[in-house]
């Protein structure tokens, strides 16, 4: 049996059969400002052109476009679509959406008209944030008494055989997904601050769930990319000293292979978490190799999932490399008892799908 280094702490289960946290934030706003009060002063994000936001910076502009979006008739409850590149922008925008009580729904920057124009009639959604330059502000405004229950967002996810269906993110899905991801860099970093790269697309539920959303509960730092390439990637390694990497295998064969990467220059990187496709156990111990004592994670999880839901811990990670690892303290055991195994899988994957 494997042994879990992610505890049962805080952890019950309903009359349903439910496992969930206890003492959580009831919603993403609550979240946000207990955050935001903690951590005041650090920094939350970094962006590509090297601007720091504080934590105490981000509230206060993401409540002024609240404001603005409640000027233009958001209301609770009403879809508001994210259709900006990877950027600060982004960030601030999501968070303002939630102030102002709306429901974030995702939209690529590399949707075609058409696919937008599904979206936006799918789930009627009312105001579309696309200037990456330019968020329209207001009086500040944070909206109150937002339950755990009420939506938080939708994600369109698929759409290979027919169009993206809308996937629903309550508050109380997306709170608990980011505990799962606490407690899975808490047993990687130890005392070491969590401060993570962003290269993927914070419009999937990797980049925003997975990644900025949990990282702020981490009271950590996400380094905003606006896309991947090796060189970049290790250059916002290296000069922002991240300490978490999140990643699907490709981009770790890649940067271990490049010219510019170095073990020593990288050395502070103590958190490695792949998946998204199957991983290869060579390749699995070409990153042991290349990271010395970084922990690696192997996980698992889905858009409908909210994000991670299984995850192979840093012992487990040679010896079991095939294997998606145990489920994650609040996921069901009744629903998982095929991926919670350790026997060897066919399907290594992360919570990128």
């Amino acid at each position: 049996m494997i042994f879990s280094p992610y505890g049962t702490a805080n952890v019950e289960t309903d009359s349903d059969g439910r496992r969930h946290y206890r003492g959580l934030a009831p919603s993403l706003v609550d979240l946000l400002v207990a955050r935001c009060r903690e951590f005041s002063s650090a920094p939350v994000l970094v962006g590509s052109d090297d601007e720091i936001v504080t934590y105490a910076q981000l509230f206060e502009r993401a409540a002024r476009v609240a404001g603005g979006l409640r000027g233009a008739g958001v209301s609770r409850g009403d879809r508001v679509g994210l259709q900006l590149p990877n950027c600060v922008n982004w960030v601030v925008a999501y968070w303002a959406i939630h102030l102002a009580g709306g429901v974030v729904v995702t939209l690529s920057s590399r949707s075609t008209p058409p696919e937008v124009d599904h979206i936006v009639a799918d789930c009627e959604v009312k105001v579309v944030l696309d200037d990456p330059g330019r968020l329209t502000e207001g009086a500040p405004f944070v909206i109150e008494g937002q339950g755990e229950d009420s939506i938080a967002s939708i994600f369109y996810t698929s759409g290979t055989t027919g169009r993206p269906k809308g996937v629903i993110i309550r508050h109380r899905n997306a709170i608990q997904n980011a505990e799962n991801q606490r407690r899975m860099y808490a047993a990687a970093l130890g005392d070491s601050p969590l401060r993570s790269i962003i290269a993927v697309p914070l419009s999937h539920i990797t980049g925003c769930n997975s990644l900025m959303l949990s990282t702020v509960n981490y009271g950590g730092t996400s380094i905003i990319r606006s896309g991947f390439t090796v060189e970049s990637f290790i250059e916002a390694a290296v000069e922002h000293r991240a300490t978490a990497l999140v990643g699907v295998p490709t981009m770790y064969w890649r940067i271990i292979r490049d010219p510019a990467f170095s073990p020593a220059a990288l050395a502070h990187v103590k958190s490695i978490s792949y998946g998204g496709a199957p991983t290869p156990p060579r390749l699995v111990e070409d990153i042991r190799a290349a990271f010395g004592e970084a922990a690696l994670q192997n996980g698992f999880g889905s858009t409908e999932c909210t994000g991670l839901h299984t995850a192979l811990p840093n012992e487990y990670a040679l010896s079991h490399s095939s294997s998606v690892g145990i489920a994650m303290p609040s996921a069901t055991s009744r629903s998982m008892t095929r991926t919670s195994t350790a026997s060897a899988s066919s399907s290594s994957a992360a919570p990128q799908t």
